[in-house]
């Protein structure tokens, strides 16, 4: 998935926003609260009035960036335990998400190896199960 998106090329401006951007706001950030003794909505709001806007909006960004890191934490642990499993989910055919194209292990209806793979007839259990090759 990495591979199909662009993979590393993205961590290069990554990285430079992050040493050029990130790293001093945090450190900004971190000063003025220490040197006011507030947090980041008062703070700022205490060195000028117009940025407190910058602290309400760094609280926001905060908040919506927990609830997408939630889901994040919660699709690896559901594959961390899946993948301890000793009949992993993704190695047969006979899961309710598998449609009568799947082939392999368990398969519902079975197609020669070969042949799915030349005509391109069926997918394996792991590709319906990871790339979400059917529609539930």
């Amino acid at each position: 998935m990495c591979y199909r998106s662009g993979g590393g090329a993205f961590l290069i401006p990554y990285f430079v926003t992050l040493l050029l951007v990130g790293v001093p706001m945090l450190y900004l950030e971190l000063a003025v609260g220490q040197f006011t003794k507030r947090g980041p909505i008062g703070a700022l709001g205490m060195l000028c009035p117009l940025f407190k806007g910058a602290g309400v909006s760094s609280v926001t960004v905060s908040f919506v960036m927990s609830t997408y890191y939630n889901v994040l934490i919660a699709y690896s642990i559901y594959y961390l335990f899946s993948a301890l499993r000793s009949d992993l989910p993704w190695a047969r055919c006979n899961h309710r998400w598998n449609s009568d194209k799947c082939w392999g292990a368990g398969a519902i209806k079975t197609f020669n190896t070969s042949e799915a793979q030349e005509s391109m007839a069926g997918y394996t259990a792991s590709e319906e199960f990871f790339e979400n090759k059917v529609k539930w």
